[in-house]
């Protein structure tokens, strides 16, 4: 009944009942991860990787979460 006259909108919480909504967002980067993270309501949205070759290997890692996959360069047919 707090909101029977409407919702008082704080981004995308209410500030008088608590109610969410999916717009106006405040996401945050979750360290060590590859997703953003609501500073109001919690909701949480993937990242893109940020990968980047390994010297002398053919996989490249993300800076963020670490994970691996495989890449290869090729010259005269033969991964360098």
């Amino acid at each position: 009944m707090a909101c029977f006259f409407g919702h008082k909108w704080d981004g995308c919480t209410c500030r008088k009942c608590g109610k969410t909504r999916d717009q106006q967002h405040d996401f945050q980067p979750v360290p060590n991860k590859c997703e953003e993270k609501c500073s109001r309501c919690g909701k949480i949205r993937p990242r893109d990787h940020k990968f980047s070759m390994m010297k002398d290997k053919c996989f490249e890692k993300c800076e963020r979460c670490g994970e691996l996959r495989e890449k290869h360069d090729y010259k005269n047919g033969f991964s360098t």
